[in-house]
């Protein structure tokens, strides 16, 4: 019996196949350059751990608008850019992309940033960019899975920016400012928490994604939980090597399917079925 929801990357996270760059488009002043690349279409792998690339570069063609994202510049090494340019996430419309920009900023990562994607000058450091709402944090930018390490390629939940999430331990997290340490496929990794992320034990929640359970909860089968009148609901996380902090009848069991190396001690509070 499947215990829990399928649980992919938060948000829906997605690496794609196949990095083919067309050239850069560089903004200055805060303007893109119309080159009149379009948008291509983006496909969903099942684990959502692709090796391949997140962002496909699109065709010349003013006809072939579908809304997805497309790349020109490689935002891992900025090869494509020019001295004091970096490659770094903009927005067209509400669609992130890849592109050079005027500065190479300064801000480490985990740094205090304020968000600027509509020229992408936001004073990170090349190869991260800024991410949150107003206020963010610099994140590492990444184009698949291969880009980073001790780390999931995720899309941030505002704007769909894919970036390096760190792992982390839920019992001693240790993310940056603004960010929650969540459970992300088969591993905890620090992302960002939506504001209706807030419920404690025994309250409502949606079984993708843990959404609706603050930080150190997971959202559970409502059968699995005690007293649980809802489809789902949030439950304290705990750890199977010490396996206490449980109230019966639920007992400490895992709270992942097949957990990456170093998650393995890694439970939930509920009632196994």
């Amino acid at each position: 019996m499947r215990i829990f929801s399928s649980v992919g990357p938060r948000w829906a996270s997605l690496c794609l196949a196949g990095l083919a760059v067309f050239g850069c488009q560089r903004i200055d002043d805060g303007e893109a350059n119309d080159d009149g690349n379009t948008p291509v279409d983006t496909d969903i792998d099942d684990d959502g751990l692709s090796g391949g690339s997140l962002l496909e570069s699109g065709t010349f063609s003013d006809e072939d608008d579908d809304g997805g994202p497309e790349v020109t510049c490689n935002p891992v090494t900025s090869m494509e850019c020019g001295d004091g340019e970096k490659c770094t996430a903009v927005l067209q419309g509400a669609q992130p992309t890849f592109a050079c920009v005027g500065e190479t900023g300064s801000t480490a990562i985990g740094e205090d940033c304020t968000v600027s994607l509509e020229d992408g000058l936001d004073g990170c450091a090349a190869g991260s960019v800024c991410l949150g709402e107003d206020a963010g944090t610099c994140r590492p930018l990444c184009d698949s899975q291969a880009d980073c390490t001790t780390a999931l390629c995720l899309e941030d939940p505002i704007h769909g920016v894919p970036h390096c999430a760190p792992d982390c331990s839920p019992f001693e997290p240790a993310c940056s400012s603004l960010l929650q340490c969540r459970r992300q496929n088969d591993r905890f990794s620090c992302v960002d928490a939506l504001p209706g992320d807030v419920g404690g034990p025994g309250e409502p929640c949606s079984l993708q994604g843990d959404a609706g359970c603050g930080q150190g909860l997971m959202c559970v089968t409502g059968a699995l939980v005690p007293d649980c009148a809802t489809a789902g609901c949030c439950t304290p996380l705990c750890d199977l090597d010490g396996g206490a902090g449980c109230s019966a009848p639920a007992t400490c069991s895992p709270a992942l399917e097949g957990p990456a190396p170093g998650f393995e001690s890694i439970g939930a509070c509920f009632v196994p079925a």
